[in-house]
């Protein structure tokens, strides 16, 4: 299921695929664990069935989905 608008952190769960010019290739989500201020995204590549280790920042991903990488001024 390719989520059509940005994703939300809630909203990125097990089964999702995302994608965006800051990830790889569009990834099939695996896992979602978070760090703090970050997520960390484990999920498998749709063209090439690689895994990839993603970690994003909450705020970064709210205000900018995965299109580029997060302000570091976004509130921790």
């Amino acid at each position: 299921m390719t989520s059509p608008t940005r994703p939300i952190p809630e909203q990125i769960k097990r089964g999702l695929t995302l994608e965006g010019p800051f990830l790889p290739e569009p990834l099939a989500v695996l896992t979602v664990d978070a760090y703090g201020p970050a997520l960390k995204i484990v999920g498998r590549g749709v063209k090439t069935n690689q895994l990839h280790d993603v970690t994003a920042r909450i705020c970064g991903i709210a205000q900018n989905g995965f299109g580029r990488q997060g302000s570091r001024r976004c509130a921790a």
